[in-house]
């Protein structure tokens, strides 16, 4: 008797209770099933009886089944894959690299973001499965990764960060910036390498925070040519932050600030400029593109009090805050034993000829509140030198707000708020601030290692 349809596919009645695990598992039952129901069984299995004269109209069934039993494994797969990629964690440093798109909807209407995969959520429970969290026409989104045609991804608003799922067609992938003229060629203190690489940051303080974490995602997907602590370089890969334009001083603008920083320097006083030696004029003059001196200022200025006023701040790295004469991030052989070189980029607030310093408001903004005194140390006469906050900052604006950053000294020196002074590793501590109505106040903090 020629087996139907029905049996040839599905097999003995004692290989229905069977489930495959994977593609190849369907594919050896569907096989066994189909030369198991060629056969007339004795009673024993595997002892078949003289086999019969396959019919025509069987034979021709035969590719049909293999073609079937093809897609069944393929949409098994597919499956699999599916599930595996719903299930893989996704977290959105930037340690693995992001991909950024643009939210495409009519202008008012809401593009829902899902807190569970839509594929999985029932006619009645779609209501449920969406949430109340929802994005623009031109609001950009972090793709963190992408299961058929859903893609999971994360907002990063004004005042909130919200993840979720939402469908891919209604998403534009941005096209990443072009590579820029790495910024170890433009201001040398960068140690020049062939290949840069990549720091792994980890936020401290801040988390949830909007700046705080898009600023580990740029600060993770950059790459450097020099130790983090070196300087940040421009970047535009992660949306939201602003381009500032670095333009190195002149040998004349450095030629009037060098004095009176080292004025600066020794007496928190840029008037008057300190008296200079031969040598110390002819570093003073060679402008701020190195090799003794690397010094920028930003275009038009920036608004580094969020107070809508453009101040000229100079970023200054290099003599007279620096002795060592090798690229910082280089080694170089210090009291008998190899010593990674790491230069002093301190920031200053200078009158709008770039030729002083305005004292007052350096001293506010990014001198040290506590005078570079740990809490609870007894009690002397103040520091008369410029204690900075930290020793390597770099300016940075993000969503219309201007923020600054720099690593701690440590080395004994304490943190922001005067704790923190005999913290081993506290050199290697990231620190972000923001100042606002004439206050400033610490908003993030990370640590790297690499």
């Amino acid at each position: 008797m020629t087996p139907s349809i029905r049996h040839v596919v599905m097999g003995r009645p004692r290989l229905r209770t069977l489930r495959p695990q994977s593609a190849r598992h369907c594919c050896l039952l569907s096989l066994f099933s189909i030369w198991a129901s060629s056969w007339r069984y004795t009673g024993e299995l595997g002892r078949p009886r003289a086999r019969r004269r396959a019919h025509p109209h069987e034979k021709a069934l035969w590719p049909y089944l293999f073609g079937l039993l093809f897609i069944v494994a393929i949409h098994v797969s597919q499956a699999n894959d599916l599930t595996a990629c719903i299930a893989r964690r996704v977290t959105f440093d930037g340690i693995a690299p992001l991909q950024y798109a643009t939210a495409i909807v009519r202008a008012g209407e809401r593009l829902y973001l899902y807190r569970e995969f839509p594929g999985r959520c029932g006619a009645q429970e779609a209501i449920t499965c969406r949430g109340q969290a929802y994005v623009l026409a031109g609001d950009t989104v972090a793709v963190g990764k992408e299961c058929g045609k859903w893609a999971y991804v994360q907002y990063i608003g004004s005042k909130s960060i919200t993840t979720g799922w939402v469908t891919s067609l209604k998403l534009a992938t941005i096209t990443p910036p072009p590579k820029a003229t790495p910024y170890v060629r433009q201001m040398g203190h960068y140690r020049v390498v062939e290949k840069p690489r990549r720091y792994a940051f980890k936020l401290l303080q801040g988390a949830g925070q909007p700046v705080c974490e898009a600023y580990l995602q740029r600060l993770n997907q950059t790459p450097f040519y020099a130790p983090p602590y070196c300087g940040r370089p421009e970047s535009k890969t992660v949306p939201g932050f602003a381009w500032l334009t670095r333009i190195p001083l002149t040998p004349a603008q450095t030629a009037a600030l060098y004095p009176r920083l080292y004025s600066f320097k020794l007496a928190r006083q840029s008037e008057p400029p300190r008296p200079l030696d031969s040598t110390d004029t002819a570093i003073g003059e060679s402008g701020g593109s190195g090799p003794s001196i690397f010094a920028w200022r930003y275009g038009t200025g920036v608004d580094i009090g969020n107070d809508r006023v453009l101040r000229n701040v100079v970023v200054w790295a290099g003599s007279p805050f620096t002795s060592f004469y090798a690229p910082c991030g280089s080694q170089q052989l210090w009291a008998g034993r190899q010593e990674t070189v790491r230069w002093a980029q301190l920031a200053f607030i200078a009158t709008q000829d770039t030729k002083s310093i305005d004292d007052s408001l350096t001293l506010k903004i990014f001198g040290s509140p506590t005078d570079g005194l740990p809490i609870g140390s007894p009690q002397h006469a103040p520091w008369i030198a410029f204690i900075p906050i930290g020793d390597s900052f770099s300016i940075f604006k993000f969503n219309r707000r201007t923020y600054y950053d720099t690593f701690y000294a440590g080395g004994g020196w304490p943190d922001f708020y005067g704790r923190r002074a005999k913290g081993s590793s506290l050199s290697r501590h990231l620190a972000v601030f923001l100042r606002r109505r004439e206050e400033t106040r610490e908003v993030c903090e990370y640590t790297y290692h690499g």
